[in-house]
């Protein structure tokens, strides 16, 4: 994007139009707003608590906050026009944040190379580490409540809302272990993607 509020070359993520636009992740791994008229770049120069330009997922939350997972392995939560850094648990983890998804009573889910995070308060706390193991490629809330994880080489996973993890059969058709793309249809069946 030039300065002149033209859009970016590529879009790679967008979350839908809220009381302040349409969230976009760019090609540069840059935060950009759509307001209907122009596009706005957030980065560390214009927005004082952001901790990185280099934005990897982005999810919205029901009350209008936008998540954020940086390069830097950063999760951050902007809201009202601020960026608020949260912290990890053990301090900052040496895994990456693949995947963000926040579900229907509000919890954010953190999907990372090596599991799943939960949102409590403003920490991030592991969730089901024993079981829920590898690479979280995707994540699901099904109409149930419960959250579905898919992984890269450990299969699909059930949380539910307590933080208990089981692993689920795979079809042995589909001989794969690796799910990268995992949603609930209209009928309630949840088609996946394998690698």
């Amino acid at each position: 994007m030039d300065g002149e509020g033209r859009p970016p070359r590529q879009l790679d993520q967008r979350r839908d139009p809220g009381p302040h636009g349409l969230h976009l992740g760019d090609d540069l791994r840059r935060l950009v707003r759509f307001d209907g008229v122009r596009f706005t770049v957030f980065n560390t120069a214009n927005s004082e608590d952001l901790p990185s330009d280099r934005i990897i997922t982005l999810s919205e939350g029901r009350d209008g906050s936008l998540w954020l997972a940086t390069e830097q392995l950063e999760l951050v939560r902007s809201r009202a026009g601020r960026f608020t850094k949260l912290a990890f648990e053990q301090g900052t983890p040496r895994e990456l944040v693949a995947t963000l998804l926040v579900d229907s009573a509000g919890t954010v889910w953190v999907g990372t190379t090596q599991g799943v995070w939960a949102l409590r308060g403003d920490r991030l706390v592991p969730v089901a580490r024993e079981t829920v193991q590898g690479h979280v490629w995707s994540m699901v809330q099904r109409r149930d409540g419960t959250l579905w994880v898919g992984t890269m080489g450990t299969g699909i996973f059930r949380v539910t809302s307590d933080g208990r993890a089981t692993k689920l059969a795979v079809d042995p058709a589909l001989q794969a272990d690796s799910i990268s793309r995992i949603y609930e249809d209209a009928d309630g069946v949840l088609p996946r993607s394998v690698w």
